[in-house]
């Protein structure tokens, strides 16, 4: 028994023996196998202050461009098809664009090949699309936003989109009077079918917060006052959970109607669209039905 584990312990020494005379001969190509081969890929540091570029991008037809078209604040998303959240990211991603209008320029920046059957799927343009090589990764991780000024310096970097919104309203990239009209046409059009903004009367947007009291309150109010001239709609909080919910993700409505209370309200009344915030509840039927 004794010989046995002699001749084990042996044999574990030589070979940690002939390891270290490999590794003490070839320094170079063990630390590359070992460490390097997962960091292979090229990364590119692109920060506040900035210019975005320097670096080869693949747009959606195939050809090669070494920096994005300039003239306008843009917004771009560093995007995956590998992670969830950068999923969610696409499937809103026309809202979020719609809502900002053409006023300001979009891209969507893939770490590889441009995946065209989630662009299919998801409606996106398939123009704002661009692709890394790939050896070639930014430094950051998926999802990242950036806002680049007219001379694609950045002005703006984060991981959350609710932060990017709520940097663009500081910015004032968009006059918010113009997102007010985007979002209210997008709101009739995708949640009660209307396509002409003109046919938008009568509707009373409820922006809600699920445990809310003052909604509490509201509710019962809207029992006993059942306002039978207005359609209903209700916008849940950004943070709600509910396969039947409208959500409002990111805080886009509430950033850009400025609401800063629940229960608000969006009414559209004899040609008219206004917001109704924190006020005495014995006055809110009033201020919805003049």
């Amino acid at each position: 028994m004794k010989k046995r584990i002699i001749v084990i312990q042996s044999c574990i020494i030589l070979i940690l023996v002939i390891l270290l005379t490999i590794l003490i001969a070839n320094p170079k190509n063990i630390s590359d196998s070992i460490i390097r081969k997962p960091y292979e890929q090229n990364q590119i540091f692109v920060e506040y202050g900035d210019v975005f570029s320097g670096f080869e991008l693949t747009a959606y037809d195939g050809t090669t461009i070494k920096e994005l078209p300039k003239g306008k604040v843009s917004v771009v998303t560093y995007i995956s098809d590998t992670c969830t959240s950068c999923m969610s990211v696409l499937a809103d991603f026309n809202r979020f664009s719609e809502v900002y209008g053409d006023t300001i320029n979009y891209f969507i920046i893939w770490t590889d090949s441009i995946p065209h059957s989630l662009i299919v799927k998801y409606k996106i343009d398939g123009a704002i699309n661009y692709s890394l090589s790939n050896k070639t990764r930014l430094s950051t991780s998926t999802p990242t936003f950036y806002i680049l000024d007219e001379n694609n310096q950045v002005v703006f970097r984060d991981v959350d989109r609710i932060n990017l919104i709520k940097k663009l309203i500081e910015l004032d990239a968009v006059d918010i009077s113009i997102l007010q009209n985007n979002a209210t046409r997008y709101i009739a059009r995708e949640y009660y079918g209307i396509n002409d903004i003109k046919e938008f009367d009568n509707k009373l947007v409820y922006f809600y917060m699920p445990g809310c009291p003052d909604c509490a309150k509201v509710d019962a109010l809207f029992q006993e006052n059942p306002l039978p001239e207005f359609d209903f709609l209700y916008i849940y909080k950004y943070d709600s959970v509910g396969d039947d919910m409208i959500i409002d993700k990111d805080k886009l409505f509430v950033s850009v109607y400025r609401i800063t209370w629940y229960p608000s309200f969006l009414v559209a009344r004899h040609g008219t669209i206004k917001i109704i915030g924190e006020m005495p509840i014995e006055q809110l039927i009033n201020e919805i039905t003049t």
